[in-house]
């Protein structure tokens, strides 16, 4: 947030709005481009071409040939069909049936992330920013409050969440 341009990268996301940061950094590191309008859309649900290609773009991160077949298009297909492709070589399942234009279901959405984070993972180092919290007990069951964890985790060291019910204790 204190290096943040002085002009918004899209027209509907204001500098001072708290995702800003990280749909800039995104749009840096070519995983989102937003449309011909300069809008963002971010109450919009992601479509499953969109998502599609979103994953595409993370796997290029890390692999060269994914990256250059990225953009190559076969007469007549449709802007996603390279991503489709790049995701079925790499065994990251995309929606089914796939629909364009549609929105993405929520356990597609966590399927394919899941995959395509532990394929990038295990090709590069990748590291997940986190807002500076530390982990605290509530008295609610499954409730975690949140204070002081370090700024980046390595993704192989994201723990699953426990099972609903179960009460979870910080560490000292």
């Amino acid at each position: 947030r204190h290096h943040m341009p002085p002009v918004p990268l899209f027209f509907d996301v204001p500098q001072g709005n708290s995702l800003a940061p990280y749909i800039e950094v995104a749009f840096e590191q070519g995983l989102i481009v937003g449309n011909e309008e300069r809008l963002f859309r971010p109450t919009h649900a992601i479509t499953q071409d969109e998502l599609v290609m979103l994953h595409a773009r993370m796997v290029a991160m890390a692999d060269q040939e994914a990256a250059a077949g990225l953009y190559t298009f076969q007469t007549g297909e449709a802007w996603y069909q390279p991503a489709l492709r790049i995701l079925q070589a790499h065994g990251i399942e995309t929606p089914k049936p796939f629909t364009p234009g549609a929105p993405a279901r929520r356990a597609s959405v966590a399927h394919m992330t899941y995959r395509v984070v532990a394929y990038v993972s295990s090709r590069m180092p990748v590291m997940v920013a986190a807002e500076p919290i530390a982990m605290e007990a509530t008295t609610e069951p499954h409730i975690v409050a949140a204070t002081d964890v370090p700024q980046f985790l390595p993704v192989r060291q994201i723990q699953p969440l426990p099972a609903p019910g179960t009460q979870v204790i910080a560490a000292e």
